[in-house]
């Protein structure tokens, strides 16, 4: 899945969607990858930003291993990096949604097969 980048008080960070990363969130939380996402449903509670901070730390780590910056962030480094400025989580879940969005690189994935007609 494609690396997208964010710009953050003049700093550029690489956005990136992490399978792995998701599912480990996932068993840690002992959820689904739905439950998961359904913290998000409602009002903005403790829980879904504490879900938002490991999400936006995923996709932080994971921008940064795949373009090799060598960055490393912690959920206290986005949460103080929230606190200034909390578009900058809406500007991360577009990218990180950018980022899981793009077209497979499979021709023949999502489509029907055809079958051969005699």
């Amino acid at each position: 899945m494609a690396v997208q980048h964010i710009t953050h008080n003049g700093k550029t960070y690489a956005v990136a969607f992490s399978i792995r990363d998701i599912f480990a969130l996932c068993d840690k939380k002992n959820t689904t990858l739905e439950g998961l996402l359904s913290v998000f449903g409602g009002n903005l509670t403790t829980e879904a930003y504490d879900t938002a901070l490991e999400l936006a730390t995923i996709a932080l780590n994971a921008g940064a291993r795949r373009t090799g910056s060598g960055e490393s962030f912690t959920t206290a480094q986005l949460d103080d990096m929230f606190s200034d400025d909390f578009s900058l989580f809406e500007t991360i879940v577009n990218a990180l949604a950018g980022s899981m969005s793009k077209p497979s690189v499979f021709p023949t994935a999502g489509k029907k097969e055809k079958t051969a007609s005699r």
